[in-house]
């Protein structure tokens, strides 16, 4: 959403550095009944930098939880900006270059066409600001090169 059109899909995105130690803190910010935090399966989570849920109930709003465990979304968290998210409440977004190749790998994993729709929003929204050798060079480092490829072909841009 911060990059492309907006898409209602009740959830957001987070990476967050995470340790075990940090999981009481986590549900002291997420309180139940407001919150469902699966506090066995979030340490879980946590000890093996696996991605984790919690649900906003009143809402149903989803906040999808990325503990940050490899070299990759550590250089998201590093290379990430502080932009507006809301009227009065600023985030450090991931740049477009990363969120593409997350968004690459997410589509090869799964074969969904959101991803596709969202990179091809992307390029249109934002065109040249988006360093194409970067997405590429990101793109090989994970394997994922040929799919940027089949996207850009499928979107109908080089």
């Amino acid at each position: 959403m911060a990059y492309a059109t907006y898409r209602s899909t009740i959830d957001i995105d987070v990476l967050v550095e995470l340790n075990p130690t940090d999981v009481d803190r986590l549900r002291e910010k997420f309180p139940e009944p407001d919150y469902f935090l699966d506090e066995v399966a979030v340490r879980k989570a946590v000890a093996g930098k696996q991605q984790f849920n919690i649900l906003h109930i009143p809402s149903g709003m989803k906040i999808h939880v990325f503990p940050v465990g490899d070299a990759f979304t550590r250089a998201q968290i590093a290379r990430a900006e502080p932009r507006p998210v809301f009227e009065d409440i600023e985030a450090r977004i991931s740049p477009p270059e990363e969120l593409i190749v997350s968004k690459l790998v997410s589509y090869q994993e799964g074969g969904s066409d959101k991803h596709v729709n969202d990179i091809a929003a992307m390029l249109e929204i934002f065109g040249d600001l988006i360093d194409r050798s970067r997405v590429e060079s990101l793109a090989g480092q994970f394997g994922v090169v040929d799919v940027w490829r089949q996207v850009l072909e499928r979107i109908g841009t080089r």
